[in-house]
């Protein structure tokens, strides 16, 4: 979890993430316009003259990640963005990112929750000891087999009323 150590308001801290645009502090109408829609895409609009330190997990992972999104930049890369949100908040935070993904920004997501890479990854690699074990849609590597072979563990693979898959992991291997 990202520690925010400054007690500063959100909408102040949000704008932070529109730094690497200029050589001072002047924010111009560009400006704004990006931290309101960071902060629209985030749904931290409502938040924005509170205090973060006054903010629970969730809602300070939203904030930052408006922060990110204010910076309109080429690429992200998260580390269990979805940590520390609420079910809602996920599949708010998955829509943000497909749409941004969408927007043709590049987006790398570090993810344990397979169903949730499921649902958003257009490509997954799957890690096992600091290698790569498996490459390739979703579909294709997201599998018992290489479920039990990364992670050590039987999964159920089903789908919801969608068709979209869900991973219940069931046991060690």
């Amino acid at each position: 979890k990202a520690e925010i150590h400054w007690n500063l308001k959100v909408r102040a801290l949000i704008r932070l993430g529109r730094l690497p645009h200029h050589r001072r502090w002047h924010m111009s109408a560009q400006d704004d316009l990006a931290i309101e829609a960071a902060m629209a895409d985030t749904d931290t609009t409502h938040l924005a003259e509170r205090s973060v330190q006054r903010l629970s997990g969730g809602e300070q992972a939203r904030v930052l990640l408006a922060r990110v999104l204010a910076g309109e930049p080429k690429w992200i890369l998260a580390d269990e963005p979805l940590a520390n949100l609420d079910p809602a908040h996920q599949l708010d935070a998955i829509k943000t990112f497909r749409t941004i993904a969408d927007r043709g920004t590049g987006i790398v997501l570090i993810l344990h929750d397979l169903t949730l890479a499921a649902r958003i990854a257009d490509q997954i690699i799957i890690m096992s000891a600091g290698m790569i074990s498996a490459q390739g849609a979703s579909a294709e590597v997201l599998t018992r087999k290489n479920a039990q072979q990364a992670f050590d563990i039987d999964v159920f693979i089903g789908k919801d009323d969608t068709g979209a898959p869900v991973f219940i992991p069931m046991g060690r291997a």
